[in-house]
């Protein structure tokens, strides 16, 4: 069936509506083998027929066919006992999807990672806190593998040796953004690169709000770690709520513009979340019992220190402080300060920023 799938999503181009309705009346391996006369009895309109007639279309369809074959990209179509239960109930879910790597019944129970491109050193360590934390429950975790807070969320899946699947907004055979390559055959191992683009669609801007919708449809909650208030994640976020669907915003400082998104999510009814029990307790009460507190990620626990070290690491937190905000804070000369800072990032418990400015580091 997933061949004539693939042929009818040719057919009816993007318009997922029309070719379910299509499919409704007549079976797409029928419509495959029928005649002009048959499409006529069933008053199937004339442009419509010659679509469905065209031998170059079908010949393009056997071409993407094959290419998946030899590629190892399965087609999923709708019917298919594969196809993610979560996204029955969307609207307008993809007829098929193109996929690389596995998708299991266990991803059913997970969680959408969403967040800015360009991200704060607050917004990576909470992605990778959430992310990791939840991938150790088995909860497998969806992002869309653009740069930023969506790499970070399936990077720490990966990390917890969890389940991460990454939904493009482009075809499945070209890897965006190029930087991801390792990270793009990395999730192939552990989980699925998925999208409903044909293939050598290239990653388009209006291609992205489309692909949002599926970000949120295959998870049972949408968590916003980070998000300005006019973004794809907020598209995201909304498509979520729409969805029926839990949407998770995680507060940050009231002065940064990336918090913006977050705030507004919180006023209009999302749930503040802190710690991944917020989520786990939220949904999956019984998985919040499988995650060991020593598995869990603390982001503030104060290190073994000197007196000296204490005072400058106290001074610090995932807010980006400058140089010359810690020499009032601490009186200590700067020549020393710096040496300090160096100790302090040489073992890995702060970490400079651009512009002479530092931050705690996540362990």
């Amino acid at each position: 069936m997933n061949f004539y799938m693939l042929w009818l999503t040719k057919v009816f181009n993007v318009s997922n509506v029309k070719l379910m309705e299509f499919s409704s009346i007549i079976p797409p391996n029928v419509a495959y083998n029928s005649t002009k006369e048959d499409f006529e009895e069933l008053n199937i309109p004339e442009n419509l027929i010659e679509k469905l007639l065209s031998t170059k279309i079908k010949d393009e369809a056997k071409r993407d066919f094959e290419f998946c074959e030899k590629e190892n990209i399965k087609i999923i179509d709708i019917t298919s006992n594969e196809y993610p239960f979560n996204l029955f109930n969307i609207p307008s879910p993809p007829p098929i999807l193109y996929c690389k790597g596995t998708l299991l019944p266990q991803d059913e129970i997970s969680i959408s990672i969403v967040g800015s491109r360009k991200y704060s050193e607050y917004g990576m360590l909470c992605t990778k806190k959430f992310a990791y934390e939840l991938a150790k429950c088995g909860i497998s975790i969806i992002s869309g593998m653009a740069s930023g807070i969506d790499s970070f969320a399936h990077k720490y899946a990966l990390e917890a040796k969890g389940r991460t699947i990454a939904v493009l907004g482009n075809s499945v055979n070209i890897i965006y953004p190029e930087e991801n390559k390792k990270l793009y055959y990395d999730i192939i191992q552990n989980g699925a690169i998925i999208s409903e683009f044909p293939l050598n669609t290239a990653p388009l801007p209006k291609n992205f709000p489309v692909r949002n919708r599926i970000v949120a449809g295959m998870s049972l909650g949408t968590l916003v770690i980070e998000a300005n208030k006019k973004s794809g994640t907020m598209i995201t976020a909304r498509l979520a709520a729409e969805a029926g669907r839990n949407v998770y915003a995680v507060p940050g400082s009231i002065f940064s513009q990336s918090s913006l998104g977050t705030s507004s999510l919180i006023k209009d009814g999302a749930k503040i979340t802190t710690s991944t029990e917020d989520i786990i307790e939220d949904i999956f009460f019984e998985i919040s019992k499988k995650l060991p507190r020593s598995e869990q990620i603390s982001l503030f626990d104060t290190p073994k220190l000197s007196d000296k070290e204490n005072v400058i690491y106290k001074k610090l937190s995932l807010m980006p402080t400058t140089i010359d905000n810690l020499v009032c804070d601490t009186k200590l000369p700067i020549s020393e300060l710096i040496s300090i800072l160096s100790m302090l990032e040489i073992n890995g418990y702060i970490k400079s920023l651009p512009g002479r400015q530092y931050v705690i580091n996540a362990k």
